[in-house]
């Protein structure tokens, strides 16, 4: 999946628009609370001001709104990233990975930072083999 982020962030930005896609993952350990991953994963700073568990539809909808958002900022070029095959594969290669991400986890959250430059989406995975951090931000 970072592979088809890393793309995705070369193909999405527009004039004065700016693309940051990441996934942390840190290691599983018994006992913990979502925001200790969260923290560890991304660090304390902003602070967190919620954690709640979200569905699977809920993740998705969220994910492939921020993708797909287009405000003109493509209006320069002959042909908006979104309607080319490719976005659509990348889309696809990253829903499919949050859907496995998913199925793989006892829990998933959606969480939010007291930070003024919020990230448009974030997101923690928390599977016994594997617990995931996946934001992500854009700018104007």
């Amino acid at each position: 999946m970072e592979a088809a982020l890393r793309e995705l962030e070369d193909l999405l930005p527009g004039a004065n628009y700016f693309v940051d896609l990441a996934t942390v993952r840190v290691p599983f350990a018994p006992g913990w609370t979502p925001e200790q991953y969260i923290t560890a994963a991304i660090g304390p700073k902003p602070p967190l001001t919620r954690v709640a568990e979200v569905g699977l539809s809920e993740l998705l909808a969220e994910v492939e709104s921020y993708l797909r958002y287009d405000r003109d900022q493509y209006h320069h070029l002959e042909c908006s990233p979104h309607q080319t095959p490719r976005f659509r594969e990348l889309v696809a290669e990253v829903r499919a990975e949050l859907e496995r991400l998913a199925a793989d986890s006892a829990a998933v959250f959606r969480f939010w930072r007291d930070d003024l430059t919020e990230w448009q989406f974030s997101f923690l995975f928390v599977g016994s083999g594997e617990v995931v951090v996946f934001v992500g931000w854009g700018s104007d």
